[in-house]
């Protein structure tokens, strides 16, 4: 589950892929995402597309690695949001609203909804100690990519094996 403040919840069917103590590897069959992606006059994300994800449990970030239809690699959806927690009955985390796309390659970005985030710290849906934490936690993915160390070895190492 995602939570998403003030007072939205998201339920997400996935498979678990694997599971231990720095990582959560999901699959899913991306039903009703919150908006399509078009970059440019590509579709980067919509309905029907399948995604891996990486949840950390230590992480301020979660990683999507997205396919399209005919399961080509249309690029990676990070997410800024709380370290994944497992419950009795699943897992949640908390989306802080900034995200990034990566291309496929790794080695470009785009930010986005840094217009929600604003709003949410305005309107003191997240505290401003949390949303220091996700602008940082922004930087460093983009330093990442900036510095050819995009994706973390962990999600290269995993997403190589894994078939959608």
């Amino acid at each position: 589950m995602i939570k998403k403040p003030p007072d939205k919840t998201i339920e997400i069917k996935t498979l678990v892929l694997c599971e231990n103590t720095d990582v959560l590897i999901v699959k899913s069959k991306l039903i009703n995402p919150s908006k399509n992606l078009i970059i440019g006059n590509k579709t980067v994300l919509e309905k029907g597309f399948s995604a891996i994800f990486f949840e950390f449990k230590r992480k301020y970030y979660g990683i999507a690695k997205i396919f399209n239809r005919n399961r080509e690699l249309t690029g990676f959806y990070c997410n800024i949001n709380t370290p994944i927690k497992r419950f009795e009955n699943g897992y949640q985390t908390t989306d802080l609203f900034l995200d990034l796309w990566v291309y496929p390659e790794g080695k470009q970005y785009i930010i986005l909804d840094e217009d929600e985030f604003e709003e949410s710290v305005k309107k003191n849906w997240i505290d401003e100690k949390l949303a220091q934490k996700a602008s940082k936690t922004l930087t460093q993915i983009i330093d990442m990519v900036k510095n050819d160390e995009f994706p973390p070895k962990s999600v290269k190492e995993y997403a190589n094996k894994c078939k959608v």
